[in-house]
This record gives C-alpha cells, structure tokens and sequence, in this order.
C-alpha cells in the first residue's frame, strides 16, 4: 500500500448565502485516520481538500456539481471560495522499533549471571567491567577476543571464557514477545515502513539472524555493524536516511527513556515502551493501527 509523504493540500471554503454548515465540518475533514491535519485558527464552515494538481478528490467523499455532495448530505446553492492558504499533511512514513525489551524479552540478567558464574567473579567486576567494554564490543571498536582480555585486566581474572560465552545463554533464552509481533504484522498491512535499531553485539546479532528476527522489518541498523549506538544522535539520522524518511514522520520506540527523549529532540514521535498493550494503545492514538 502507498503511502503519500508531505503532500500539501488547498482547501476550498463553501457557503451558501453567507450561513454556514457547521455540522458537515468535521464529517468532511475525516479524510484519513491516519493524516495529522494543521486546521486554521477560524475554521470555514466546511472544507474540501484540492488535490495539489488542482483538482478535487475523486473518491465517494467528495462530489462537486451543481450541488454539494458530503457523504449523500447535498448542500443547494453553494459557492466555493478557494482559500489562499495551504497546509501541510504529514503522514507517518515509519516506524523504528528497538529490539531487547520491546520485540525480544530482555534476557540480559540470564547472560550476565552465566558469565559471573563460569569466570568467577563478583557482580560488580562484572559491572566495572562491562561499563567500560562494552559501548565499544557492540560498536565494534574492539573483537570479542580483545573484551576478554581486556575484561581479565580489569577484573584480574585468569579464567579464559568458553569461546560461546556471550551466546550460549542468550541463544536458548531468546523469545519473541507474540503481541508485539502481532502488532508489527498489524503495521504491514498499512505500508508503512519497519526499521530494527538496535544496540547489540555481533554474537547476539547472530543468533537474531538466526531466530529471523531482522526478518520482520524492512531496514536494520546494528550498533555492531554501523560503529555507532543509542542515543547518540547520528544513528537516529543513519536509520531515517535508509528508510527516506524525514523525523516528524516516523515514530520512534523504545524501552529506554533516554533514547526515547533524544528521539523527540530530533522531532521523531517517541514512545516509551512499557508493555505490548500500551504500545498498542499508543499506536492506536496516532491512528496507525
């Protein structure tokens, strides 16, 4: 299904003999559930989009002849004032979903004990280190040979790591959560456009690949495979260049608020995910689903 993108209307205002028809307003204006429409401060009494050719919509709302025709309500002698005024209608174009959390159950305790518990060392070892190596393990700045080096220096642990460490906990725990894939499903049948950002590391990325969890969206964009991650800003404009979208268009979710407010400063449409029914409820206000 297309989808059109930033497409600027002209309005006509009708009258008929200077009295208005306020009750066909907003009868008229529901042109699509899913338009964002900016309506001027005095509202005409009522409103009938022009295409931008020129033209009025051909569709079973909009009927000019003699009469006017909303919705089999005929308005007689009506004059048509062209208004000189034009809006802007902004159509959601896409949406970006993160992954851990949101799609997939956040399974990063599981990882994080199975690693303590095979080198022996204590949770916040663990966390010194990790803080420090892993922005750079899931940019790919470092190999997961060099983090485990790197990690024995800094917890003074001798233990060399089984070679599938980082995935083996992480492969036999990730699941996809049905609703959220239930709703992603919903938002292809509208055509909009599905990205994956992600903040991950290459092994976990791997078993995502393997379980076909990419497969769900159009465009992926991998902290592992870009050099770059949440929240900083060039990946948010990195994931709206491969979609061609621009941010006031595209809707923006995540379970970590941080990401989400660096989204609403870039001007996407953010929302904070909690669970699948509030995301539902929350795509459901912006008429998306």
């Amino acid at each position: 299904m297309s989808r059109q993108r930033n497409t600027t209307y002209r309005w006509a205002w009708l009258s008929k003999n200077g009295r208005g028809h306020s009750r066909l307003f907003q009868t008229v204006l529901r042109i699509s559930s899913n338009l964002s429409i900016k309506y001027p401060q005095s509202e005409p009494d009522i409103c009938l989009p022009i295409q931008p050719h020129g033209q009025y919509r051909s569709n079973k709302e909009v009927a000019l002849d003699k009469y006017a025709k909303i919705r089999d309500i005929f308005v007689p002698n009506c004059i048509i004032f062209p208004s000189a005024i034009q809006y802007n209608v902004l159509v959601i174009q896409a949406i970006v979903f993160d992954i851990g959390g949101v799609v997939t159950y956040n399974i990063g305790g599981y990882v994080k004990n199975d690693i303590i518990k095979t080198l022996g060392v204590t949770k916040n070892q663990y966390e010194e280190a990790c803080h420090i190596l892993i922005p750079l393990l899931s940019t790919a700045r470092i190999t997961e040979e060099e983090f485990w080096q790197r990690f024995r220096d800094i917890t003074k642990n001798t233990k060399v790591p089984p070679e599938n460490l980082w995935s083996r906990e992480f492969s036999k725990r990730r699941k996809l959560r049905k609703d959220v894939v239930q709703i992603i499903k919903d938002l292809k049948q509208t055509g909009i456009k599905l990205a994956a950002l992600s903040n991950v590391i290459r092994s976990h990325s791997q078993v995502n690949d393997e379980k076909g969890i990419y497969r769900l969206f159009d465009v992926r964009i991998l902290s592992c495979e870009v050099g770059l991650k949440k929240p900083d800003p060039q990946i948010y404009q990195l994931t709206l260049k491969k979609l061609g979208a621009k941010p006031e268009e595209t809707v923006f979710i995540d379970n970590k608020l941080q990401n989400v407010k660096v989204a609403r400063n870039l001007g996407f449409k953010g929302i904070y995910y909690k669970n699948p029914g509030q995301l539902r409820k929350s795509l459901e206000r912006l008429k998306l689903i």
